[in-house]
């Protein structure tokens, strides 16, 4: 069993993230580019702890710094659809949703089957005003986490507010169909149904 000495990259990806933890991050940010540029067999861990770092200054609203570390990752080529991601989170905070969107759209291209970066690129869309972009991506990423009550309220709270009656029972009927059994999905499909049925009570 081979012995860690403290030049060794998990030694020192070890120290970075107890440097991250204890808020000493530029003094991390320090650690990870030296390992990156000596390590390139750790490039993957450092990357994703690059990444971490960002979000930590961000948690700080230091968005600048934040910023330089997910572009340091994304030039690594490692963990591109977290990078990505991470970065349009950044530009949303910022209250760029335009510029949110190209990255957050790049991260759910490199990572399809995740429901989560198809949710907050929705989110991004609807915010930017392109509903019918947005009510496509809360429905595939409702397709791809089917018992998320958060994804289907947000998408039948589109729906409503846009006041699109036959796109609503559409939709929810549709995915009734797909989902046979899904409490949620019959639980809105119902809710739809009723509330149609009130309008055109005399």
């Amino acid at each position: 069993m081979s012995e860690h000495h403290p030049g060794q990259a998990d030694t020192q990806l070890a120290r970075s993230r107890c440097l991250r933890l204890s808020e000493h991050l530029s003094e991390a940010r320090g650690v990870l580019s030296d390992i990156l540029a000596a390590s390139p067999d750790a490039k993957a861990l450092a990357t994703y702890e690059l990444i971490e770092l960002g979000r930590a200054f961000a948690g700080k609203s230091e968005f600048g710094t934040a910023e330089e570390c997910y572009t340091s990752a994304l030039a690594t080529g490692e963990h591109q659809a977290l990078a990505n991601f991470s970065l349009g989170e950044l530009w949303l905070e910022r209250g760029d949703t335009g510029q949110a969107i190209s990255f957050l759209r790049h991260a759910a291209d490199l990572d399809p089957e995740n429901p989560w970066r198809l949710f907050v690129l929705a989110q991004a869309e609807e915010t930017h005003g392109d509903t019918a972009t947005a009510l496509s991506h809360y429905e595939r990423a409702l397709r791809l986490a089917p018992n998320d009550a958060t994804m289907a309220e947000q998408m039948d709270a589109l729906l409503a507010k846009e006041d699109a009656v036959e796109e609503r029972v559409r939709i929810w009927r549709k995915l009734v169909e797909d989902y046979p059994g899904n409490k949620l999905m019959a639980h809105h499909y119902n809710e739809v149904v009723k509330a149609v049925s009130e309008d055109f009570e005399p």
